[in-house]
């Protein structure tokens, strides 16, 4: 198994997180982080935000469901520089990862995500090179 423990944190300490690989944390998590970005507010203050609307294990949850994402599709959702994929019918394409975007920046990763778990269900035919669309165990787990 492959992990990437660059983005890990103790959920206690959230004043010092970064966003090393910012498409794989969780939606709130790159609020978050976006907000330290712009606002400068006091990262203390704001964690305790976030501790108050989240649970330890739900960021792992997140991501878990992420790997589950790019297993199934075989499209990685990190890249942001255009490569060449294929789509679930085989066919070239050339683009960038399902949460990728130039200068990975936190608010356009943001976006992504809730674009594609809004509508999960078509989002996932279109990449999905194992048929496993049709599984509803498997939406129900991501959903």
């Amino acid at each position: 198994m492959l992990v990437d423990f660059g983005s890990s944190f103790k959920f206690d300490e959230l004043i010092a997180v970064s966003d090393t690989t910012p498409e794989y944390l969780a939606p709130e998590m790159l609020t978050f982080l976006f907000n330290i970005q712009k606002k400068k507010d006091d990262r203390a203050e704001m964690a305790k935000k976030l501790y108050s609307i989240c649970k330890p294990w739900s960021f792992d949850v997140w991501s878990l469901a992420t790997v589950i994402v790019e297993i199934l599709t075989g499209y990685p959702v990190w890249m942001q520089l255009k490569c060449k994929m294929r789509t679930a019918s085989g066919a070239p394409k050339v683009g960038s990862g399902i949460f990728g975007n130039k200068n990975r920046e936190l608010s356009k990763i943001l976006d992504l995500q809730t674009k594609f778990m809004k509508n999960m269900k078509l989002n996932l035919k279109k990449y999905d090179c194992y048929n496993m669309t049709k599984q509803d165990e498997l939406l129900d787990l991501l959903s």
